[in-house]
């Protein structure tokens, strides 16, 4: 594990290396209203983002899937967008699915955010045959997608639904 300042860079529960470190509070509320103000710095937005991924509450994953789907002139940045969408497929929940297929059908988002949907898409955690099967349908309509990057998460999408559909090969069994 590398060390900043004598702490541990991945301090969370995804294992992963974040670019900002979460917000202290735990109060979804406070969290959502620092990632919702274009008026704050995109570090304290970063911040609050991965704070409410922490948490992980339905009121948490709900905030973060409003805020992929604001209208551009609000959120005010796609970076932060396709941020959005990684730390949703990193929480891996089907409450995800609706905000993740608006934002990969969404033509006029940048296609680094819809990059980032199609993979959270094909992170997405459910059981339900139902439910998988809608998954792969959607991916497999875009992939061929105006944006080769779109195209191509797709088909990474897909596999990795294939391959982790398969116990042995689950990072999580």
């Amino acid at each position: 594990i590398a060390y900043h300042n004598g702490k541990p860079k991945m301090n969370n529960s995804f294992h992963s290396v974040d670019p900002a470190p979460p917000l202290d509070t735990k109060s979804v509320e406070e969290c959502c209203l620092t990632l919702l103000n274009p008026q704050n710095q995109i570090w304290q937005r970063y911040r609050a983002m991965f704070a409410l991924r922490d948490n992980g509450t339905t009121p948490a994953i709900q905030a973060l899937c409003q805020a992929l789907l604001l209208p551009k002139f609000q959120l005010q940045s796609e970076l932060l967008r396709h941020e959005i969408a990684f730390v949703l497929g990193q929480l891996a929940t089907p409450q995800a699915k609706l905000a993740l297929e608006s934002a990969l059908r969404d033509l006029t988002l940048h296609p680094m955010v819809r990059h980032e949907a199609a993979e959270a898409l094909g992170a997405l955690e459910n059981n339900n045959t139902t439910f998988q099967n809608s998954l792969s349908d959607l991916l497999i309509s875009f992939q061929s997608d105006r944006d080769l990057v779109v195209a191509q998460s797709c088909q990474v999408a897909l596999d990795a639904m294939a391959y982790y559909a398969t116990p042995s090969q689950s990072p999580y069994s």
